[in-house]
Parts: structure tokens; sequence; C-alpha cells
């Protein structure tokens, strides 16, 4: 992530250095750049909410149908897209709480499974509410999000599940995870059983794929493709049957899953929220009480 902004830097100062030696003023230079970083990703926002909007046919019901949802929507995952891409999730070991040592708990273990191309900062607002309605303790790992396999994904929450348990000296924990993290959970819990699990709780998980996949990088985003081997090989395990206690809480105005009802889940506990983005919903308090009724 770091990587990928000091090039986009690099990129802006190099373009600004041939223009400037033209005769281009700075400040015009520099507005040009700020234009590029912030335009770009809202054009970015703007063309996945395009797709997303067209693969919903029919339209999913409690969708944003006024044009005051559609600016709540693209204006709440603007700011959050903005705030993860420069912040969050570069410098998440600044910009979330540190997690606490494994140590014995008189309560179930709650732990945070980002998604794809992300990174623990993501729980930044999260980590908060939760600590300050005393769940958990909670617990936000890093895991290899980005050009890993979701399997190998599985296997390295397999390893925490295993260290918190341990740690905690708690039979089972609670998985609360956001997009690709809830495939990784679900494969996890296709390939290891539920023994270590006592609920499982997903947050905008493209459950029967996205159209959005087909834009990803990595090995992991094929995966996510509706109809992919992974897919189908997942839900050939399950067989339709819960493993453990499962709610899939989803967005009506997800930008990245398309379409939207890819989020349900079919044998599951299935919550939808109205008129939240995909980045934008962690921080929304509709996501913290939905979330909250499920933990207790």
């Amino acid at each position: 992530m770091r990587l990928a902004l000091l090039l986009e830097l690099a990129l802006y100062a190099a373009l600004g250095a041939f223009f400037h030696a033209r005769g281009v003023g700075l400040v015009t230079v520099i507005l040009g750049a700020l234009g590029f970083a912030l335009g770009g990703r809202f054009l970015w926002l703007l063309g996945s909410m395009a797709i997303a909007a067209s693969a919903d046919r029919p339209r999913e019901a409690g969708a944003a149908r006024t044009l005051k949802g559609l600016l709540q929507v693209t204006l709440g995952e603007y700011r959050a897209v903005l705030a993860n891409n420069f912040f969050y999730l570069p410098f998440d070991a600044i910009a979330t709480r540190p997690d606490p040592e494994p140590r014995p708990a008189d309560r179930t273990p709650v732990i945070l499974v980002h998604g794809y191309f992300s990174t623990r900062g993501y729980f930044r607002e999260l980590a908060r509410f939760l600590d300050a309605q005393a769940i958990g303790p909670v617990f936000a790992p890093n895991f290899p999000g980005a050009f890993a396999t979701i399997e190998q994904f599985a296997d390295a929450l397999d390893a925490e599940i295993e260290r918190i348990a341990e740690g905690t000296r708690r039979d089972q924990v609670i998985l609360v995870c956001h997009s690709m993290g809830g495939l990784a959970a679900r494969c996890y819990l296709a390939r290891k059983g539920a023994g270590r699990v006592a609920k499982l709780i997903t947050i905008g998980s493209p459950h029967a794929g996205t159209g959005l996949a087909a834009f990803g990088m990595g090995e992991n985003a094929p995966q996510m493709r509706a109809e992919s081997p992974f897919l189908a090989e997942l839900a050939r395990r399950e067989a339709g049957r819960a493993p453990c206690a499962t709610t899939s809480i989803y967005s009506t105005g997800d930008n990245l899953i398309s379409p939207r009802r890819s989020g349900r889940l079919e044998w599951a506990r299935n919550v939808a929220l109205a008129d939240l983005g995909h980045v934008a919903m962690l921080s929304s308090p509709e996501l913290h009480r939905a979330l909250l009724e499920e933990l207790r």
C-alpha cells in the first residue's frame, strides 16, 4: 500500500517537473496532481457503482431509489475510500490501536478478518466501537490479502485462530469478516470444521461472486468471480448446511459486490442494510447496531 502511494507520488512529481519546465506554474502543477489523485478515485467509485447497478436486474429491494439516497451512498463511500487509501490501509500500525496480547479471558474472543487488498487498518472505527461496548477481547490481525490465494488466506486465519484461542484459553472464537475475508472464513470452516468457531458474521462478502473481480489483481481475484471453480468447490463442501451459527450482513448500496444479491448466503441468517457503500459500511452506525445485536 505504501509502495503504491510512493509510486503514485513519484509519477505526479515527474509529470509536474515536465510541465513546470515548459512554463506551467507551480500552483497549477500542484492543483493538477491533486485533481488526478482525488478525481481519479472518484471516477473509479462512479464506475464501480455503475457496474454494480447494471448487474442488479431486477433491482435489489431497498436499493437507493432517490437522489438523496444515491448521494448518501456516493459521498459516504468517497470519504471512506480517501481515508482508507491515504491513511487507514497504508499506515495501519498507527491508524488502528494495537492488538491486545492473547491472555486468559472470560469472554469469547472476536477476530476481525479483513478482505481483498486490505489491512487491519480498515477496522479502525469498528475496533473502537467494539472496545467501547466491552465486546471481546477484539483482535484484528493482518492477513495475506493482496496476492495470496484464498486457501492461503484461510491457512493464515487458521494459525491466528489457534494462537488467540490458546492464548485466551477459550475453546472458541467469533469471526467477523469483511468482503473476501468472509470467503476465507468459509474456506477455513469447510476444511477444518467449526470446532473453534462459535459464530461467523460476514459483512459485504461476495458469497456468490462479484463481477468486479474481473478487474482485480492477484490469484484470489479470479476466485471471487461468479461460478469460479473455487466457489463451486466451496459450495460442494458446504452442501447447503451451516457449519456454525452464521449471519451475512450485506448492503443494497454496495458498489463492489455485483450483483448485490451475491452478498446473501442461502444457508445463513441474512441482514440487509441500505445506502451503504462497500468501504464505508464498517464505519456506519447502522452496521454497528446490526453487528452488536448479532454479537450479543
